[in-house]
């Protein structure tokens, strides 16, 4: 017989959005259920790069990213303050620019813009050809994705809510508009008015049961690990990101070097069309 729970907000998925919600909600005097089809970190958190940085083109990452760094500050170990240089050339120069502005003057992140020279004093032996701006927070850097989010969820649990690892939200409940509850892959079924789905690439097919049709795409990021040993932080001390080259990199530790790329889409506002 499949066993039956209730309770007044479930959270599915515990990365790092999912860890943070369950945290938070926590300390509302709500009873919270929190479910991961395997342990914390275990999907793409836990194999991110986690680098931190307020230079977003919209306003609403950069407002977010501000806060998410303030609060990987406050767990112990998560975050490296190790800052971050972000780099362009002519072609993006301008608007980069008034990114910087928008965030220092409006948004309030530490945050200013030098000119290509300049990113060269902070990173004296790497190749600037073609560098003519860089963004530079010096107060953002990278954490340890694991770390955080494994933080984030023991707290919750501390505070009391029920962390149901080893299953997923296979269905979720709605009667006339509104969430009645959900099932889970081992046929638990769990009552509740408010789900909140942190299960990232994989919301997508849930919703779609429902007919809901997320504006989403999957796209893949390539990373290599390079080993460094003994001068990682001698070769690379900040986190770098390149818009010429569509890459970036950081420390990790004393003995690697993380380097990624991106699929050539800018963190920028999307153009509106009439």
């Amino acid at each position: 017989m499949s066993e039956r729970y209730s309770c007044d907000v479930l959270v599915a998925g515990a990365g790092i959005a999912g860890a943070g919600a369950a945290y938070y909600l926590s300390n509302q005097n709500l009873n919270v259920i929190q479910v991961e089809y395997d342990h914390p970190a275990s999907g793409p958190t836990g194999s991110s790069s986690a680098v931190c940085h307020a230079f977003y083109g919209d306003p609403e990452l950069s407002l977010l990213a501000k806060r998410g760094i303030e609060i990987l500050k406050d767990l112990p170990g998560a975050f490296h303050q190790s800052g971050c240089l972000w780099v362009c050339g002519p072609e993006h120069e301008p608007a980069n620019r008034e990114i910087v502005k928008r965030i220092r003057d409006d948004e309030g992140s530490r945050i200013e813009g030098l000119t290509g020279e300049q990113a060269q004093a902070i990173l004296p032996h790497f190749n600037m050809e073609g560098i003519t701006f860089a963004a530079w927070e010096d107060e953002s850097g990278h954490c340890d994705p694991y770390g955080a989010t494994n933080e984030l969820v023991n707290r919750a649990r501390a505070n009391g809510v029920k962390f149901m690892g080893g299953r997923s939200v296979t269905e979720i409940q709605v009667t006339n508009g509104n969430t009645t509850g959900v099932t889970l892959s081992d046929g638990t079924v769990i009552s509740t008015g408010r789900v909140i789905l942190a299960t990232g690439v994989w919301s997508k097919a849930l919703l779609a049961k429902l007919g809901v049709s997320l504006p989403t795409f999957i796209e893949r990021h390539f990373m290599a690990v390079m080993d460094a040993p003994g001068v990682a932080r001698k070769l690379l001390p900040h986190c770098w990101v390149d818009e010429t080259t569509n890459c970036y990199a950081r420390p990790e530790g004393e003995n690697t070097i993380l380097v990624g790329t991106w699929g050539g889409r800018r963190h920028r506002r999307r153009e509106r069309r009439a």
